[in-house]
């Protein structure tokens, strides 16, 4: 009798726990399925954006004296012309630097990892600089002294560029770019020359010239590019700019005798290479 109820037990207990076990089965909290893979970045498209940076050159500007005046009438010829031609400082050593911000343009296609396009931008800057320096020669048991000075500034930056590079990780790309490179130089040239010693001579003369273009040359440099979001982005650029020469020629420095009468003189071209360096912070917003 013990037995018959004993499997009777058994029995039951089989046909109770197999949905006990199934009702605490769908009880349980189902894992949710992983996220989607976020979207590969496209660098693909078009761009508008803004940059902010600075500037620096270390051009130097050569003198030449291209022509000199003695007046045979009067006493000092023909040293004085030579004398004083030797007295003009042969350069000028300016640096300039300074800021310059303005907004950027392109277009990019990407191809797997290597993205290239065409960007064109445009900076108002301050890129200036000054520098004197004087000559001394001697003349008539005594000296002539040249002082000359130069300022110059770039006031307007801007560039049409191809841009080539590569995606390092999804969001950044690093890139070398290179093309047109134009901007608005202002150069003014002064020399001031005086006579110590014993001088029938009137006043001290002075010259000034001023040149103000716009120039075209080239440029070239690198840059890294980093998504910031689904649109925006971050970049970092260095650029190295030739712009060719800039020449400024002065009016003749005329030294007058006492009675005011041209004594001698020399006329001076001074010329500098529109070379420099930009680096610069921007934020690109792709359309």
């Amino acid at each position: 009798m013990l037995c018959k109820l004993l499997s009777v037990v058994g029995v039951s207990s089989l046909l109770v726990i197999p949905p006990l076990t199934a009702a605490s089965a769908a009880n349980l909290p189902v894992k949710a399925p992983p996220p989607p893979p976020a979207p590969a970045v496209s660098w693909t498209g078009f761009y508008l954006g803004a940059s902010v940076g600075a500037g620096w050159s270390d051009p130097t500007t050569s003198n030449s004296v291209t022509a000199t005046f003695c007046n045979p009438l009067l006493g000092g010829c023909p040293a004085a012309g030579p004398a004083l031609a030797a007295a003009v400082p042969p350069q000028f050593a300016t640096h300039a630097n300074g800021p310059l911000g303005g907004v950027q343009a392109g277009y990019n296609f990407q191809s797997a990892k290597f993205v290239w396009g065409i960007e064109a931008d445009i900076s108002g800057a301050a890129i200036s600089g000054s520098s004197s320096v004087a000559g001394v020669a001697p003349v008539f048991g005594s000296t002539i002294t040249v002082t000359g000075t130069d300022s110059r500034t770039l006031n307007t930056f801007g560039t049409v560029r191809a841009r080539l590079g590569v995606t390092v990780t999804d969001p950044l790309l690093v890139y070398a770019t290179g093309g047109l490179a134009y901007g608005h130089v202002s150069d003014t040239v002064g020399f001031n020359e005086v006579v110590g010693g014993a001088c029938f001579c009137g006043p001290s003369p002075t010259t000034t010239a001023t040149t103000s273009r716009f120039q075209a040359g080239w440029t070239v440099g690198g840059g890294l590019e980093w998504v910031l979001a689904q649109r925006w982005s971050a970049k970092a650029e260095y650029l190295y700019y030739d712009l060719g020469n800039v020449t400024v020629t002065s009016p003749q420095l005329l030294q007058l005798n006492g009675a005011g009468i041209p004594f001698f003189g020399a006329n001076i071209s001074s010329t500098s290479a529109v070379t420099g360096s930009i680096v610069r912070l921007g934020l690109n917003y792709r359309l």
